[in-house]
Order: structure tokens, then C-alpha cells, then sequence
């Protein structure tokens, strides 16, 4: 492909991502370390107590999973691994409740092996706020 070519592909792929905006609140924690890739959340609405039983909005027991959580509006999705039948599994979570509303159950040829502490649901989900991606 001549440069030319190539230098016209690009500037049109550039030129079209202002018009395809990705409509995602300060809320939102769309990929690994959020929303710039800098772990920093906007504000400062982090509770400055926390415990057990202090400041928790709910619990939910999962499998085992090493992936930083995806936030999108009112879904928080993770990935889990469940070791006995030795399948990754991906969550949509309702954020102010707790419930699971749904799960995927991720089919691989392999599970990769590691330390034995080694879980293979660590990669984070990520999102375009309209999809979700994760492996």
C-alpha cells in the first residue's frame, strides 16, 4: 500500500472517531484503571471508614477471579474462574444491588497454568458502553 493511500486511511479513520462519541458518565470505569488508564476516580466520594460492616452497600459470594472490576452506568462486570469444572465465566452485576443479572460462561481450549496461587479469570473486562469485551 503506497503512503499516500495509507496517510488518507488514517486520516479518515482519525476524522471519523468525532463523530462516534462514547457516551460514558464520571461514574463510569469502563476499562483496567479506569476511564484515562490512571486508577484515579473523579471526585472524592471514596468513604474515609470502611470494614466488614462499615460503609458496605452488599456482598455477593463468587468464584475465585483476579480481574479489576468494569463499571458501565448500573452493570459492574468481572470475570471468575471456577477450578472444579474448570471454566472462566464472565458477570454482569447490578451495582446498587448486588444481584448477578447475568453470566457468560467463557469457552477456552486451555487454561493457562501458573503459580499455584495463579487464577486465570485475571484479565479485566472492558467497555465501549454499549459492549463488553473480555477473555
Amino acid at each position: 500500500m503506497s503512503f499516500r493511500i495509507f496517510s488518507l486511511l488514517f486520516l479518515l479513520c482519525l476524522l471519523s472517531t468525532k463523530w462516534l462519541p462514547v457516551k460514558l458518565s464520571a461514574e463510569d470505569w469502563p476499562q483496567f484503571r479506569g476511564t484515562n488508564s490512571s486508577g484515579i476516580a473523579a471526585g472524592n466520594s471514596a468513604p474515609i471508614h470502611f470494614g466488614p460492616d462499615m460503609n458496605v452497600l452488599w456482598k455477593l459470594s463468587l468464584d475465585a477471579g483476579h480481574s479489576s472490576p468494569c463499571i458501565v452506568g448500573d452493570a459492574l462486570f468481572l470475570t471468575t474462574y471456577h477450578k472444579s469444572s474448570n471454566s472462566l465465566f464472565v458477570l454482569c452485576i447490578d451495582r446498587r444491588r448486588g444481584t448477578v443479572r447475568w453470566q457468560r460462561r467463557v469457552d477456552a481450549k486451555s487454561i493457562e497454568r501458573g503459580h499455584p496461587s495463579f487464577n486465570p479469570a485475571s484479565s479485566t473486562p472492558t467497555s465501549d458502553g454499549k459492549r463488553v469485551v473480555a477473555y
